[in-house]
């Protein structure tokens, strides 16, 4: 578009408050008009608008947990899901009413004061047919939805994985109890086995002893039984042989 129109449409861009100098003091913005044309990316001129894409009432997320599938990839395809993977997934397609796109032209008007921002922004609606404010609204509002849906499933995956995470940790707390039980068990089994087995032992050494204190008994016994039987018969020698040689 030439130049010259973007002169004739620049002094309705500026907005002139009541202390503002007069209109022949006003810089000419047609050179800031020409940089921020050529910045802004060409709609899709082939193709005409597309129909208002209405915001549903609550977009379900793609990647919804499963019963088959592991929470934590679950959770993981939720919270790392991209923006343009969340508005794609809604339904919502860019378009030269995009607002995105309206986006990036306000960004190029950001040195500009709000008031004149909406009037550059009008007055190129007003020179393209392509686009109009009211589809950037409700572009602007479908993605609205698809994102605070999206925030919704966020919030909900949060829940769902604390709540398995918790379950998880109730479990393991349970299994910790149930094998300190068990190897408390094994313990108490053990000692009962090391008493029995010191009684045991205990009565087999008292045993032993009480068959050793036998043994000398006996053994005292037959010492005095036979050293009796070898007195009487060297009494006997004695008497015999006391009055001389025996007889022949």
């Amino acid at each position: 578009m030439p130049a010259p129109f973007w002169k004739k449409v620049a002094s309705a861009f500026v907005v002139l408050p009541p202390e503002a100098p007069p209109p022949e003091e006003i810089p000419d913005v047609s050179a800031d008009l020409d940089a921020l044309l050529a910045s802004i990316p060409e709609p899709e001129s082939a193709a005409p608008a597309p129909p208002p894409v209405s915001a549903p009432a609550r977009a379900a997320p793609a990647s919804a947990p499963t019963a088959s599938a592991a929470p934590s990839n679950s959770v993981n395809l939720v919270f790392g899901r991209s923006i343009d993977e969340i508005i794609l997934a809604a339904g919502v397609v860019d378009s030269p009413s995009s607002s995105q796109r309206i986006l990036k032209m306000l960004s190029g008007l950001a040195a500009f004061p709000r008031p004149q921002q909406l009037a550059m922004l009008r007055a190129l609606d007003a020179a393209d047919d392509t686009w109009t404010e009211e589809r950037v609204v409700t572009d602007a509002r479908a993605r609205q939805a698809a994102l605070r849906a999206h925030l919704q499933a966020i919030e909900q995956s949060r829940v769902t994985r604390l709540g398995q995470l918790e379950q998880s940790t109730r479990d393991a707390q349970a299994q910790r109890q149930q094998l300190l039980a068990d190897i408390d068990k094994q313990i108490a089994e053990l000692t009962a086995l090391r008493d029995q087995a010191l009684a045991d032992a205990a009565r087999t050494l008292s045993e032993l002893e009480g068959q050793k204190q036998a043994c000398e008994v006996e053994a005292d016994t037959a010492r005095l039984r036979v050293s009796g039987s070898v007195n009487d018969l060297s009494d006997l020698v004695s008497f015999l042989t006391a009055s001389g040689p025996l007889p022949t």
